[in-house]
């Protein structure tokens, strides 16, 4: 057993204190400790001891103290490099990362900076216009069309997974577009019919079509996309739609009057059927906004307290 705090033996190193072994380091297909291992050190050395190791090893494998050794050149030149990866933060910090001595080499520093530069220059970082730009590029156009008549055939027509799949598609903007597209194909034998499809489309026939063109720019925004200047919510104060603030605020007053809707209509169902004919004008008079106004507690109590005494009479 070596003295405390003295340096292991690399496994590469021959007995008896020989010079160590260029083939210690792989440079990339070794393990990740292996530039540590030569030079006998743990993976969290100190910048003092991996200096101290790298010159005691210097003097051990320089061609000047191995006459007659031809490979002695190419150790010393290979701990030279060993030595300027892990006494360089940068290059250490990349080998750690990778395990390997090329790109602890290849991509610290400088050399690192401007690859990221050319990548960056290659691949620019997408924004939320440039999302916008393919939007508007991509629906209405004919590679749309081509991936609508793919996935319409690879899904069996099961419309659903075809929303899933198509990019940039809503079935509230697009079903109409959609069916048109796909029953024109049918027509010119383009693509089969499928049952899934001819029910879907006796649904959207049923439905208004939208009043306008979704292919319109603003028309028919991405989900969670901002908007700019005034908002498609009422209500929805200026520049809201910058930030999203006004979308949901639009959002929520939505849900608001649908509860106070199903709210009210459950009211009345009640009245109509165990409260007679007053229920009836109650509600009636009870509407009286877009969204209808909410229920009371003492309303939905009388209601309730109605039901019961019903049932118990019967």
């Amino acid at each position: 057993m070596g003295a405390p705090g003295a340096p292991r033996r690399s496994p590469g190193a021959p007995p008896g204190g020989g010079s160590p072994s260029p083939s210690s380091d792989s440079g990339g297909s070794g393990g990740p400790g292996d530039l540590y291992d030569l030079l006998g050190l743990e993976r969290g050395a100190e910048a003092a001891e991996i200096r101290k190791a790298y010159h005691r090893l210097a003097l051990r494998t320089h061609p000047d103290k191995n006459p007659g050794d031809s490979e002695a050149p190419a150790r010393f030149q290979h701990l030279k490099r060993v030595y300027a990866v892990l006494s360089d933060p940068a290059r250490r910090a990349a080998y750690d990362k990778t395990g390997s001595l090329e790109d602890a080499e290849d991509l610290a520093g400088e050399a690192f900076e401007n690859l990221y530069r050319y990548y960056r220059g290659l691949y620019k970082a997408v924004t939320a216009d440039d999302v916008a730009a393919f939007e508007r590029e991509y629906r209405g156009s004919a590679e749309e069309a081509r991936e609508l008549r793919e996935l319409y055939v690879k899904h069996a027509g099961n419309m659903d997974r075809v929303f899933a799949w198509l990019c940039c598609s809503r079935p509230e903007a697009d079903s109409h577009r959609f069916c048109d597209a796909l029953e024109a194909a049918v027509a010119a034998g383009e693509v089969p019919e499928f049952p899934p499809f001819r029910a879907w489309a006796a649904q959207v026939r049923r439905r208004p079509a939208p009043k306008k063109d979704p292919l319109q720019p603003g028309a028919s925004p991405l989900p969670g996309a901002a908007g700019k200047g005034k908002g498609r919510g009422q209500g929805q104060g200026k520049g809201a739609g910058a930030t999203g603030g006004g979308a949901a605020l639009s959002l929520a007053e939505q849900i608001r009057g649908k509860q106070a809707g199903r709210a009210e209509s459950l009211l009345a169902s009640l009245e109509a059927k165990y409260g007679g004919g007053k229920g009836k004008k109650k509600e009636k008079k009870k509407r009286g906004g877009p969204g209808g106004a909410e229920i009371s507690e003492e309303d939905f109590a009388r209601a309730a307290a109605r039901l019961q005494k019903k049932r118990k009479s019967k």
